[in-house]
């Protein structure tokens, strides 16, 4: 999936700490976590009501509760076909995690949640859903 195909591409492209990196020759770009200079991978994955819950949990924790939140979260899985989506981005090196829950009604995916965007611990922690 690329990152700008994301409902979310314009917020992760406005961020000051994400650049566009051209590579050999030109032929293609890389999305980077400036601060460490790890690649940005884009995700994007349909999920179970009861899965959706448990990740809008993790999206709207305060970060004393977002261990525990993630902890209740793990080992969920993704489905085929649900009306329920998670978008994201998740750096290599899991110091950078960008998330948002979107659902499908009138024929497009609108917001559950806001975009939450994690770093340092917080990203390692989230980044354990992955």
């Amino acid at each position: 999936m690329n990152i700008k195909n994301l409902k979310m591409a314009d917020v992760i492209f406005s961020n000051d700490k994400i650049s566009l990196k051209k590579s050999f020759m030109g032929f293609g770009t890389s999305v980077v976590y400036t601060p460490t200079g790890s690649k940005i991978k884009a995700i994007g994955e349909e999920y179970s009501q009861d899965a959706g819950n448990k990740i809008e949990a993790v999206i709207n924790a305060k970060d004393e509760n977002l261990e525990a939140a993630v902890n209740a979260a793990v080992g969920i899985k993704a489905i085929a076909m649900s009306t329920i989506r998670l978008e994201g981005c998740i750096s290599d090196d899991h110091e950078f995690v960008a998330l948002q829950l979107l659902a499908y009604k009138d024929l497009r995916y609108s917001p559950i949640t806001d975009i939450k965007i994690y770093e340092g611990k917080s990203a390692e922690i989230v980044s354990k859903l992955f």
